[in-house]
């Protein structure tokens, strides 16, 4: 991951997978410092459209001193859009093993013992309890 800062409000991201760019967001911040707002796009799953969405976030603590506006603590408050894509998950149990899979070809398949299982199709987690 790379950020990039784009002025003394707002800052850009990008992720990448093996040389391949995987997701962006640009965030800045309202010039009172007390509004977060923040656009993104996630490519990650390679066999579906990416997944795009914006909101915002209100400001619950400042950052240190001299630290860039983005700096301190956030809440999210407002999920204006996220394609339909990143809100549709689907889960199916069978015996002790609970199933989920997402239109964008993430899943995992774990047993209800706590125990590991491996998520698949994402750079992000890498297992589940």
């Amino acid at each position: 991951m790379s950020v990039k800062v784009v002025d003394d409000r707002t800052i850009e991201d990008t992720t990448k997978k093996n040389g391949k760019t995987v997701g962006t967001s640009r965030t800045w911040v309202s010039p009172d410092g007390n509004m977060l707002m923040f656009e993104f796009t996630d490519s990650s799953a390679t066999n579906a459209d990416p997944v795009t969405g914006k909101g915002e976030e209100t400001r619950v603590a400042k950052g240190p001193a001299g630290s860039h506006a983005i700096s301190g603590s956030w809440r999210t408050t407002k999920i204006d859009s996220v394609s339909d894509n990143g809100l549709s998950f689907t889960y199916k149990v069978e015996g002790d093993s609970l199933t989920m899979t997402t239109p964008t070809g993430q899943s995992y398949t774990a047993k209800l013992d706590g125990t590991e299982a491996p998520y698949k199709g994402d750079p992000g987690p890498t297992a589940f309890r």
